[in-house]
């Protein structure tokens, strides 16, 4: 009886050791790289919380490590973007702001992405054009679509093509030339 109350105290001390020093030093490393992949945490994971499981803590932190810099190089390069993109608007908007025809730059769905302010002033009525705004809102959608439809036809890579179309709202007509535009 005497061994047996002994066999289970030493079961019942190494299951203890085990949850200590294993089971539960996985779930705080496991919490602190959540952390970290969450939010901006950036100090370094304590080895000795996790001294029992061999190069896991290691690893852990070369891998939260390598998130962390990738995720400065991504902030880095969208903040790149973003002001070399406001820059480039800034400096489409100051070329278009003298011509006094109405100029829209859409996506191949009609979202408008640019308009000048002769454009908006063309265009102003029930539904006033705005960025991300579908072109097919503001104008009766068949002669762009047609348009579009003759310039992605067209092999002519600077092929334009002249459209007339009415606003949606007052049945204005308007007069224009649509092109396709090259990224890159």
């Amino acid at each position: 009886i005497a061994a047996g109350f002994i066999v289970l105290g030493l079961t019942a001390w190494i299951w203890l050791m085990f949850d200590e020093h294993v089971a539960r030093a996985i779930q705080r490393l496991a919490a602190a790289m959540r952390a970290r992949a969450h939010t901006d945490v950036d100090g370094e994971l304590d080895p000795d919380r996790a001294r029992y499981l061999g190069d896991l803590a290691m690893a852990a932190q070369a891998v939260t490590g390598t998130l962390s810099e990738t995720k400065n190089a991504l902030a880095e390069a969208v903040e790149r973007e973003t002001t070399r993109l406001s820059l480039e608007n800034a400096r489409l908007q100051a070329l278009l702001a003298d011509v006094p025809a109405g100029v829209l730059l859409c996506t191949a769905e009609h979202q408008i992405v640019f308009y000048n302010g002769p454009a908006q002033a063309l265009l102003s009525g029930e539904s006033a054009p705005g960025l991300d705004r579908s072109l097919l809102l503001s104008l009766r959608p068949g002669p762009l679509q047609a348009a579009h439809a003759r310039l992605l036809r067209s092999e002519d890579p600077d092929a334009a093509t002249d459209l007339i179309c009415a606003a949606m709202g007052s049945g204005e007509v308007f007069a224009g030339r649509m092109r396709l535009g090259r990224l890159g």
